[in-house]
């Protein structure tokens, strides 16, 4: 099987929830040397999400930069993101961002309401504040 294969079936797990088994089949390609496309391995951050492992949702997600095999987008990131927001992980939050905004990835507006939650839930207003000031300041730049 090559990384396609495995990629549909985690893609059809997840339309039916089943976590637990996206998670088997995460270990079967590392057990196999298959990479995933980045949507499988969005799936299987999710999966670890929902399961309450978002230690392992990052490692995941860091395996996608390290092996650079698969190129990580804006969709990547807010994916973690929001893994680290669920969690209550606001400095994950901030250091994603400044990885992200140091690729030159353009954050969007699910990237910064999602880090300013996870701020704010942590009660980091001045955090927030300097997302929010970030956010207006390349708005009113690209604009």
């Amino acid at each position: 099987l090559d990384g396609i294969a495995f990629g549909v079936v985690i893609y059809a797990y997840r339309q039916g929830g089943k976590w637990h088994d996206i998670i088997r089949i995460w270990d079967e390609t590392l057990k196999c040397n298959v990479i995933l496309n980045l949507r499988g391995h969005l799936h299987v951050i999710q999966a670890f999400s929902h399961l309450n492992e978002p230690e392992k949702a990052i490692e995941v997600f860091n395996s996608l930069s390290q092996r650079n095999t698969v190129r990580v987008t804006r969709l990547a990131f807010n994916q973690i993101l929001t893994v680290c927001e669920k969690h209550s992980r606001w400095q994950d939050c901030l250091r994603y961002f400044d990885e992200m905004t140091s690729l030159k990835i353009e954050p969007d507006v699910l990237t910064y309401s999602t880090i300013i939650s996870a701020c704010d839930k942590a009660g980091r207003w001045k955090e927030s504040l300097k997302i929010f000031q970030y956010m207006a300041e390349n708005e009113t730049n690209s604009s």
